[in-house]
């Protein structure tokens, strides 16, 4: 019974290890690079922080309470005591006092206000720069993942080339025992198969690399098998150039623009008179104001004379402004002129792919009238293995293009600001 148990036990788990792994997808790889990418976590914690901020500049506006408790000691050895009550209440060896405090700014020339519409910017600024730092971390995802995709495409095609030319070997060796064709055509053939291993190590190499980046993007073992992804559909040009005045990055701009104005609003607040509430709510005090059970204090503070550093500040704020004006527009600008530049590499990718196939297809159908013609003496082996490496040359080209054609959709894309 127990051989047999162990038998079955072994037989499940060799299944197991044996059993494919499902492809992963473009998509699956980028949703584990969100959790997987420090850079991502940290633009999150940017956030948290800018709501902090906000809560702060919150704070201000709202009344301050304090609970306190103290209590006055002295000597009064040396002391006369006197008859008043008013006068015994200085000269109490201890006074003990309980009071609640509540503090709140009436008026500071809106300050409160202008901090608080700078926070909900800054707040705003940093969730636009996540989503953009999330748009960028795709098409590094995906540039591996092409990259990937691509050097197994080529490791093909170096391989049915390798095929053809082992099967090339082989007939000239039939040939050369006929007396048809010569030894050297051998070698020469034998030469192109070296130069073809050296070149499947070089792609190899090269996907290894474009792996190991996939791995530290997204945390997948190397070895996953990856789906090739299908070919995306792109939009015009004017839907694109629309798009982008709304890509993240640029309405990140435009708060921080708004920011700034803000911040200059606030600074030129201090120039403005302040207006403080402050009482007092005592359910304990001794002496001659154990009767008083509150107290109300206004403040009114003027400023008059800093030495010109608050001026200096408004300044500095101005200018602030008015350079991320300019860095908002400048944005705006940069977005569209990506779409477009992006868009033609695009357009540029699809016509030289489609060219490359045709040249493909001419250049297969030039090495087989090469092959017949070979077998009749009227071109030599020299010229079939030319003809073979052309086309095989452009072969390989023709699939490298088709993999970059799918990487420029998804560089038009993430130029206008949206994901596949």
């Amino acid at each position: 019974m127990r051989p047999l148990l162990a038998i079955l036990v072994y037989a499940l788990l060799a299944s197991a290890h044996a059993a494919p792994s499902v492809a992963l997808s473009l998509q699956e790889c980028y949703r584990r690079a969100l959790s997987h990418v420090e850079s991502i976590a940290m633009q999150g914690a940017d956030i948290q922080a800018a709501e902090g901020r906000y809560r702060q500049a919150r704070g201000e506006m709202l009344p301050q309470i304090t609970a306190r408790a103290s209590e006055f000691l002295q000597d009064t050895s040396g002391l006369n005591a006197a008859d008043s009550a008013f006068s015994s209440s200085f000269t109490r060896q201890s006074r003990p006092e309980v009071a609640l405090n509540l503090t709140q700014p009436l008026f500071r020339g809106l300050r409160e206000f202008h901090a608080l519409a700078a926070s909900r910017a800054e707040r705003t600024k940093y969730e636009q720069l996540y989503a953009r730092a999330q748009q960028l971390l795709f098409l590094d995802v995906a540039d591996a993942y092409l990259s990937v995709i691509a050097h197994e495409d080529d490791l093909a095609v170096l391989r049915s080339q390798r095929n053809v030319l082992q099967e090339r070997i082989t007939e000239l060796a039939h040939r050369v025992t006929l007396g048809q064709s010569r030894t050297s055509e051998i070698a020469a053939t034998e030469a192109q198969l070296r130069m073809l291993d050296g070149d499947m190590a070089r792609i190899e190499g090269l996907q290894n690399v474009a792996r190991s980046t996939l791995g530290f993007l997204t945390g997948v073992d190397t070895a996953h098998p990856l789906q090739t992804p299908p070919q995306p559909t792109v939009a015009p040009l004017e839907t694109y150039v629309a798009q982008a005045y709304h890509r993240p990055d640029v309405i990140a701009a435009t708060q921080d623009h708004l920011l700034a104005g803000a911040q200059q609003k606030a600074t030129s607040s201090e120039l403005l008179p302040e207006v403080y509430l402050e009482t007092n709510y005592y359910p304990y005090r001794v002496g001659y104001q154990q009767e008083s059970d509150w107290d109300v204090r206004f403040t009114l503070e003027v400023p008059i004379f800093r030495g010109g550093i608050t001026r200096g500040r408004v300044q500095e704020a101005k200018a602030k402004l008015r350079r991320a004006a300019l860095a908002q527009a400048e944005q705006g600008r940069r977005a569209v002129q990506e779409v477009r530049e992006e868009y033609d590499t695009f357009r540029a990718a699809q016509r030289e792919a489609v060219a490359l196939q045709r040249a493909a297809r001419a250049a297969h159908d030039a090495y087989a009238l090469q092959r017949v013609e070979y077998q009749h003496g009227l071109v030599s082996n020299l010229e079939v293995l030319q003809a073979l490496r052309d086309y095989y040359e452009m072969k390989r080209r023709a699939t490298a293009t088709t993999v970059a054609t799918t990487r420029h959709a998804y560089d038009v894309m993430v130029a206008a600001g949206t994901l596949p």
